[in-house]
């Protein structure tokens, strides 16, 4: 408010004006060279943030402003999306710079890395690695490893290595454990990484010729493209390292199947006549690693598929005095579907057979009669008739 004075003014006069917020959108974040990683040892690590902002006066001076982290900025820091504040664990932790006070706006981020902190093994230790059955991997247990660099009450270990090959050996000589896949284990374990390439074991891992587990196959089957004959596959849970053959009968021929997703499927069976009966067979392939062992058979008795297709959506029954003054015509609709199958029986004979017609109508129903229509895609060599839509109804009077 402005007020006048003197003899020559009097009254007053008054007005609003506002300060916006400055933006520091355009701000440079300034990190050291060496604070933006660290190397895991347990402490807090944080990089050393300095927030600047240029800015041009009214009356066209300039001048770089360092924001006082206390008045005119906050900080946020996450890891993997989430907010933390963890500053002490390896991985990466993403720092969120935004204006307060008299700034507004996001200034960027800031990435700091905390690395896994290298270990080493202790070689003046004895190591050993479990003998085991093969299996199919060249992972050992390993036993005796001493981890020289953990720090403090870490709990950290190192479980299993990777011997130079997997098969059974007669005369052990695995002396070599590599880590490229390395597996360390324990609370603590992702802040650290194993920097050895390769340990000498103080004796060789010997590796046996193993039995596999007796496991139970199933078998499914499928029409041919012909719908005249069955095709059967035959699958089994695949123990580790092992591979199987299958055979159809007694007298069949072995035929080794195809592993995938921890599944061994067969061969395909084709040719299976509808309604016989075949009992499938499984063993495990035998070789150096492996014995060969017989599994489980499974018997398979090869009845007609549920019609894939679905019942019609309707059926209604009519009937028609005849000429002969003794007799009905039944007449089903809807007429004409296509592929369909018109029948009919009397409702009440539950044990005789169905009609079947050759058109939608059937011209000898007896008078004071109940009859049950059905209409329904009749089957073949590999598929039962489908489900069927049905009317009943009953004659009048002759």
């Amino acid at each position: 408010t402005i007020y006048g004075k003197n003899v020559n003014f009097t009254g007053s006069a008054s007005g609003k004006f506002a300060i916006e917020r400055a933006p520091i959108d355009t701000a440079d974040i300034v990190v050291p060279e060496d604070s933006t990683t660290a190397v895991y040892d347990r402490k807090t690590h944080k990089p050393n943030i300095t927030i600047n902002l240029d800015v041009t006066y009214d009356d066209g001076t300039k001048e770089t402003l360092e924001l006082d982290p206390e008045t005119d900025y906050t900080i946020t820091s996450s890891r993997d999306g989430s907010e933390t504040d963890d500053f002490i664990s390896a991985g990466e932790i993403i720092y969120t710079i935004s204006g307060k006070g008299n700034y507004t706006g996001t200034a960027g981020t800031v990435s700091y890395t905390i690395t896994p902190r290298p270990l080493t093994i202790n070689d003046k230790s004895p190591v050993t690695a479990e003998d085991r059955p093969y299996n199919g991997t060249r992972e050992v247990t390993l036993k005796g490893v001493s981890l020289s660099t953990v720090l403090g009450e870490d709990e950290v270990k190192l479980e299993t290595g990777l011997i130079s090959n997997a098969d059974a050996n007669t005369d052990p000589g695995y002396k070599e454990v590599t880590f490229t896949d390395v597996k360390l284990s324990g609370k603590d374990a992702a802040n650290y990484t194993l920097s050895t390439e390769k340990l000498t074991l103080s004796k060789a891992v010997k590796i046996e010729q193993v039995e596999p587990e007796v496991r139970k196959p199933t078998a499914s089957y499928v029409p041919n493209d012909d719908q005249n004959a069955f095709i059967c596959t035959v699958e089994i849970d695949k123990q580790s390292g092992v591979d199987y053959e299958f055979k159809m009968d007694e007298e069949g021929e072995w035929m080794a199947g195809t592993s995938t997703e921890g599944k061994c499927i067969s061969p395909a069976f084709a040719d299976i006549v509808p309604l016989s009966k075949h009992t499938f067979y499984v063993r495990s392939i035998g070789n150096a690693n492996v014995m060969q062992k017989d599994m489980d058979s499974v018997p398979v008795e090869f009845k007609k598929l549920p019609n894939p297709k679905e019942a019609p959506e309707s059926c209604a029954l009519e009937f028609t005095a005849n000429s002969d003054g003794r007799t009905f015509t039944a007449t089903i609709t809807p007429a004409g579907l296509e592929g369909a199958q018109y029948c009919i029986k009397p409702t009440d004979a539950e044990d005789s057979e169905l009609i079947i017609l050759d058109s939608n109508t059937y011209a000898n129903c007896v008078p004071l009669t109940s009859y049950t229509a059905y209409i329904r895609y009749p089957g073949n060599d590999v598929y039962e008739p489908s489900e069927a839509a049905t009317a009943t109804a009953e004659t009048g009077k002759a």
